[in-house]
């Protein structure tokens, strides 16, 4: 999804059973068909999304270190990664009132319907 525009990017067929969110982007190959330049941004369930990126331009809110307080640095961070992300939060919202996103997908062979978003900067 395009964090400007709201508008999607990519969509990507379900798989049957449950798959983690970072399983299913490796697995679609979007990050290797990406133009140069263009990076991803994801939530918490995209953490190692850096490692994927081709060039690494990729980012997720930074998470609370185990049995610390949460640096303010961190903090700064993960305000300004949700004042980036809220227009796809938006639209994710948007297709999911509208039942978008969450009916079964006639088109598609095995009748599964969920799709996974991620966020491009």
């Amino acid at each position: 999804m395009n964090e400007d525009t709201g508008l999607f990017v990519d969509v990507a067929a379900s798989v049957p059973s449950p798959t983690a969110d970072i399983k299913l982007l490796e697995s679609s190959g979007l990050l290797k068909r990406l133009p140069a330049g263009v990076g991803a941004a994801g939530d918490l369930a995209y953490v190692g999304i850096q490692k994927l990126h081709p060039t690494g331009l990729a980012a997720t809110p930074r998470r609370k270190p185990r049995g610390q307080e949460r640096p303010p640095e961190d903090i700064a961070f993960n305000r300004a990664f949700a004042r980036r992300r809220i227009q796809v939060e938006h639209s994710i919202g948007f297709a999911r009132r509208f039942e978008a996103i969450t009916q079964t997908a006639c088109m598609t062979p095995s009748g599964q319907g969920d799709f996974f978003f991620l966020s491009l900067f």
